[in-house]
C-alpha cells in the first residue's frame, strides 16, 4: 500500500491520542527549543486538524513528520511513532545506545558512573545495581545493563534509560562512534553552528587549545581574545574552522570536554 501524505499520516496519528496524551504533544511542542519555534496563541484550543496543518506549514511536509515522531517518543508514545514512519516510508527511529550497542557493550570502561545515574535516576533498583556492581567485567556489567533497559522499556528502549546511559557513557567513545556516521553527513559543528555561537561560553579556554593544535595563529588568536563577549569570539572564530574537515572535527572534540552539557543537549536533537 503506498504511504499516506504527510499531512494525512499526522492527523491520524493526533487523532488516536488522548485527550490527555493530545494536551501534553501540545505542550511539548511549544518547549522544544529548536528554531522554528511555534507560539502559544498558534495552538491553545486548537483542534487536531489545526495543530496538523499547523506542524505541516512550520515544520515542512518533509521534516514535519521527524518533529511529530520525536515528540511522541517524549511523551511515551512510541507506538504511535513508530506507526507514522511507517505511513509516511521514513525510517524507524533508532536510538544511538541501540545503533552502538555491540560496541558500548565491548569498550565502555567507566561503568560504575552510569550505573550511579541509572539508579538515581530509578531506572534499575537497588538490588538489581548492587547485583551488576559484583559482576567482574565490565563488557558483563554493560550486557547486564542492556537487559534492564530492555526490560523496562522494551525495544528500542526509550529515551529515559537510552539517554541516560548515553549522557554518562565515556565522552572519547561516544564521540567516536558519531563520527563513524555517513562522510555524507552535514558536520556538527556546520549543522549546530548559529546554536554553538549563541551558547558557547568557555570560548577562552577553547581558544586555548585550538591555538596549541596550530587550528588558528596566534595573530588571530590574540585578535578573537580581544573581543568583548562570548558570542562575537565565536563569531570570528567560526570563519577560521573552515580551513578543513580537520580543524572541525578538533573544535568538536573540544566542544565535547569543555562544554559537556551543551554538546549532550544537541546531540539529542539530532
Amino acid at each position: 500500500m503506498a504511504p499516506k501524505t504527510t499531512k494525512a499520516a499526522i492527523k491520524d496519528s493526533l487523532a488516536n491520542l488522548s485527550q490527555d496524551k493530545f494536551a501534553e504533544f501540545v505542550e511539548q511542542l511549544l518547549d522544544r527549543r529548536e528554531p522554528p519555534k511555534v507560539r502559544r496563541s498558534e495552538v491553545e484550543g486548537k483542534s487536531r486538524l489545526a495543530v496538523t496543518n499547523l506542524l505541516v506549514s512550520t515544520f515542512t511536509e518533509s521534516k514535519a513528520p521527524q518533529v511529530v515522531q520525536e515528540i511522541l517518543r517524549d511523551i511515551g508514545c512510541s507506538d504511535e511513532a513508530d506507526e507514522l514512519a511507517q505511513e509516511t516510508g521514513g525510517n524507524l527511529y533508532e536510538h544511538f545506545v541501540d545503533k552502538y550497542q555491540l560496541e558500548l557493550i565491548s569498550r565502555v570502561s567507566n561503568v560504575a558512573p552510569i550505573l550511579d545515574e541509572l539508579l538515581a535516576r530509578g531506572i534499575i533498583g537497588e538490588e538489581k545495581y548492587g547485583a551488576i556492581r559484583q559482576i567482574p567485567t565490565c563488557s558483563e556489567k554493560m550486557r547486564e545493563i542492556y537487559n534492564c533497559l530492555r526490560a523496562a522499556a522494551g525495544p528500542p528502549f526509550g529515551l529515559t534509560g537510552g539517554n541516560t546511559m548515553a549522557d554518562s557513557t565515556d565522552m572519547e567513545i561516544s564521540t567516536e562512534l558519531s563520527k563513524s556516521c555517513s562522510k555524507e553527513d552535514e558536520h556538527f559543528v556546520d549543522k549546530y553552528q548559529i546554536e554553538l555561537i549563541n551558547r558557547v561560553s568557555n570560548v577562552d579556554e577553547i581558544l586555548d587549545e585550538l591555538l596549541q593544535k596550530k587550528v588558528i595563529i596566534r595573530q588571530k588568536y590574540a585578535f578573537i581574545r580581544s573581543q568583548k563577549t562570548s558570542y562575537d569570539k565565536m563569531r570570528e572564530l567560526f570563519p577560521c574552522l573552515e580551513a578543513g574537515e580537520d580543524c572541525k572535527d578538533i573544535f568538536y572534540e573540544i566542544l565535547t570536554r569543555l562544554e559537556k552539557y551543551l554538546i549532550s543537549d544537541l546531540q539529542k536533537k539530532k
